[in-house]
């Protein structure tokens, strides 16, 4: 099992962003996935180990209107992430058909059920 400081939830520090990347970098990991805020900090710590730096577009509920999403998605781009998730509405057809002309692909299907 993972440490925990390596799954760092939406609060999380600089410290437990320095741990991410550290073992990130130790364990060979494709990439790390962090809140738009701590990019351009995993660029540079990540800066030559192979470990690409993503990032999440419209999180965490993808109700941010598409230029929104643009506009985080350029800034992501110009502070050096190397992929970004992008949250949409599964009900939100024109949405979809928009990003996947942009080049998104569906990669997860998050699903729940309420609990009577």
């Amino acid at each position: 099992m993972l440490p925990s400081a390596i799954v760092p939830g939406v609060a999380a520090n600089r410290s437990q962003i320095e741990t991410l990347c550290r073992e990130a970098a130790e364990h060979h990991f494709a990439s790390v996935c962090v809140n738009p805020m701590w990019v351009p900090l995993c660029v540079s710590l990540l800066r030559g180990s192979g470990v690409e730096v993503c990032t999440v577009v419209g999180f965490p509920l993808g109700a941010n209107e598409s230029e929104i999403k643009a506009l985080e998605t350029r800034r992501a781009v110009q502070q050096g992430a190397t992929e970004i998730d992008l949250t949409v509405f599964e009900f939100n057809a024109g949405a979809i058909a928009f990003y996947r002309s942009l080049g998104y692909e569906t990669r997860t299907r998050r699903m729940s059920k309420g609990l009577d």
